[in-house]
């Protein structure tokens, strides 16, 4: 199969609505492709490189643009070919050489397929299909059922690599692919909610939400091995809970996050704890320690469909107390609810809120684990906006939002958002943005600073990429605020007095 083909189904997915209408288009288009396409078709229509990410930005390939156009397309196999090769280029140079080969691929393709690609290569391909819109037609296709398909995830710990699996090997012998320690899987993920309202009545472990690297630890004997959220082997960045960890008793694996504390015990921020976990070269930090909030396998059992009251339990008999997380459990919306507030006061984001019969669920967010995070609100204003991708490539939906100096003369930028809106919103604040344009930017326009927009964010940070020396983090767009003129939007005033409360809550090694 050619990619013109993978393109013209995006396209067509993305004009339809209708559930039952995608999955019979999917099953029609699976029905044409080789076994050995399969995989690095549904990565194309999920939009993650199969072998890692590229690593090549919007600029750097606008110019191919200009190409003549291709007269014939490319074979899916060719793709994923070149996909394997841009991933092993490494080293000084890696830009220049990864830059040549996407050239001879796009003088091979027609306008709309490279516009297709370049989305899929900077991960904003949108054509409003799922995973679990996905897993539907693949579980029809191959007349497997959806929970089965569910169990391989589990096994396999990778969405692609499930679906290349299901096609290269016999469906009885995957079913046999028991659980290995060492191989990860993709953590369990809970709801955002904004208030307790939204959160249905029951029982619940509630649980402090630190604001740590999430890792998944995974012990046999005395051989630990620590992975990422994105199943990548993070254990040379943590030696120092390596070392916690391999005299503790038993083979495990456990679900949690990595913080640094300070000398007060409180934890620093999640931007400093990335600066020095991500160094190459760093001294010991014995401040560095794990805190664990589940388990998934203890001793040659696995744990995953375990109630989480069961779990926990467990989790305590292998876990000294010092590196579980602080939790509660009950059924009283006002005990969460204080709970929320002394957890925010500890420097904390917020807290998890799991049903307390709840299984371990992979790499889906089911109504079992909710997140209520502190949410600060200001009123702010657009100063540029670019076009979206994919569904939304007729708006303006990526926008950078600014507040005013200390004296009222300037603007000063805070970082971008594209989140919040609805469909028709986007359409409304297009409209609205395209009269007050000043001059076009790449892919978008610099507008006249007066359209005043309510702003929901979890943070301020510092950011050395924006005059304003601060950014927001988790930013979304509540709505547009008509009734409000830009003088009344916040100022660098309230950024700063918004970022020192922050961080007089949290720790600082300093």
């Amino acid at each position: 199969m050619k990619l013109k083909e993978v393109v013209i189904l995006s396209k067509r997915l993305s004009e339809i609505s209708s559930i039952k209408e995608k999955i019979n288009l999917l099953l029609d288009f699976f029905s044409k492709l080789k076994k050995e396409e399969f995989k690095i078709a549904i990565s194309l229509l999920i939009g993650k490189a199969p072998y890692g990410k590229l690593q090549l930005g919007l600029k750097s390939l606008s110019n191919f643009f200009s190409l003549k156009e291709g007269e014939d397309s490319v074979e899916l196999l060719e793709i994923d070919n070149i996909l394997k090769e841009l991933s092993k280029i490494k080293g000084a140079g890696s830009q220049r050489r990864k830059l040549n080969i996407v050239y001879n691929l796009f003088r091979k393709l027609s306008q709309i397929e490279r516009e297709f690609f370049l989305l899929f290569i900077i991960g904003e391909v949108r054509q409003g299909v799922s995973k679990g819109i996905l897993k539907k037609a693949i579980s029809k296709f191959l007349n497997i059922k959806e929970e089965e398909i569910d169990e391989i995830s589990l096994r396999r710990g990778d969405f692609l690599d499930m679906v290349d699996n299901l096609l290269s090997l016999e469906f009885e012998t995957l079913k046999e692919f028991s659980f290995q320690v060492f191989k990860p899987f993709l953590s369990m993920l809970g709801v955002i909610i904004h208030t307790l309202e939204d959160l249905p009545k029951g029982s619940y472990a509630v649980e402090y939400k630190v604001d740590g690297i999430r890792i998944q630890v995974h012990k046999k004997g005395n051989d630990v091995r620590i992975f990422s959220r994105n199943l990548r082997d993070i254990t040379t960045n943590l030696l120092e809970i390596k070392e916690i960890i391999k005299n503790w008793n038993g083979d495990f694996v456990l679900d949690g996050e990595a913080v640094v504390f300070d000398r007060e015990n409180r934890i620093i921020p999640f931007q400093d704890i990335i600066s020095i976990v991500a160094r190459k070269k760093r001294e010991k930090v014995s401040s560095i320690k794990p805190i664990f909030f589940d388990i998934v396998y203890k001793d040659g059992e696995q744990l995953f469909k375990y109630k989480n009251s069961e779990r926990w339990k467990i989790l305590k008999e292998t876990v000294p107390e010092d590196f579980l997380i602080k939790r509660i459990e009950t059924d009283k919306k006002e005990e969460i609810e204080r709970f929320f507030h002394q957890s925010i006061e500890e420097g904390n984001e917020g807290i998890m809120i799991k049903k307390i019969d709840s299984p371990y669920f992979i790499g889906s967010r089911k109504n079992y684990w909710f997140k209520l995070k502190k949410v600060y609100t200001l009123d702010l204003v657009i100063l540029e906006a670019e076009w979206g991708h994919g569904r939304r490539k007729n708006w303006l939906s990526d926008f950078l939002l600014g507040c005013l100096s200390r004296d009222g003369k300037k603007f000063l930028p805070l970082g971008k958002t594209f989140k919040g809106l609805s469909d028709s919103e986007f359409e409304e604040i297009t409209k609205i943005l395209l009269t007050k344009k000043i001059e076009e930017k790449e892919n978008g326009i610099v507008v006249k600073p007066e359209l005043v927009v309510e702003v929901d964010f979890s943070e301020i940070v510092r950011s050395p990429f924006y005059e304003s020396g601060y950014a927001l983090r988790f930013a979304r767009i509540r709505r547009i605020r008509s009734d409000k003129d830009v003088n009344d939007i916040a100022k660098i005033d309230d950024i700063e007095s918004i970022f020192k409360e922050f961080r007089r809550k949290k720790g600082d090694l300093v």
